[in-house]
């Protein structure tokens, strides 16, 4: 009769274990199904990314990714990136979270510490509110593309930002007055060129 109990409480602590499991690898992917979409927007002549398999628990395995001790993706593509011929500049991900296309990528992966480089790389579309949310985010260097719209009022909530380049582009309207929040920005290129480089911005 004892053995009932026992094993009851067994199959439970299994059962729980398991269902923990799954929760644990549902979240720990989460991250791994972001970057897997920004893999499949890639041109990947030289399988650099090869080993990004979104069947994984996470993604800290894969090549050209960084994690802290909590399996939490810290940086993706390193500088030498630019050595596999995807395009002519550094690439970081975060760059095309600015993307309405990429948004999914941009709400998956908060956490990172970031600086995207992506001047010269013939990016258009718009830049999204949701940039606001990658606090850790200290570059954001997107100059001479074809970004075009309004510059987001939530910029301003980069509490991070050391370096903000949006010049020679297509955006309109006015500078947001929130950028006055960026208590740590020391690198603003350059505003005031913005009416002569293909930007209709007033300041």
């Amino acid at each position: 009769m004892d053995r009932i109990p026992s094993l009851f409480s067994f199959s439970t602590l299994l059962l729980f274990i398991l269902v923990l499991y799954k929760v644990s690898s549902a979240y720990g992917n989460a991250e791994g199904d972001a970057l897997y979409a920004l893999k499949i927007q890639l041109s990947d002549p030289n399988n650099v990314l090869q080993s990004w398999d979104p069947t994984l628990i996470n993604p800290c395995s894969w090549n050209q990714v960084t994690c802290n001790n909590n399996n939490s993706v810290t940086r993706v593509i390193n500088p030498s990136f630019c050595k596999v011929g995807i395009f002519p500049n550094r690439i970081h991900v975060n760059g095309f979270m600015l993307l309405a296309t990429m948004r999914v990528v941009l709400l998956e992966c908060k956490h990172m510490v970031i600086d995207p480089d992506l001047t010269n790389a013939n990016l258009s579309g718009r830049l999204i509110p949701e940039l606001g949310q990658l606090t850790n985010l200290e570059y954001l260097e997107l100059y001479c593309n074809n970004i075009s719209g309004k510059i987001p009022t939530e910029l301003g909530e980069l509490k991070n930002l050391v370096s903000l380049e949006l010049y020679s582009n297509r955006l309109e309207g006015n500078i947001p007055d929130t950028l006055g929040n960026l208590k740590k920005l020391r690198f603003l290129y350059d505003f005031t060129s913005f009416r002569f480089s293909f930007n209709e911005i007033s300041h």
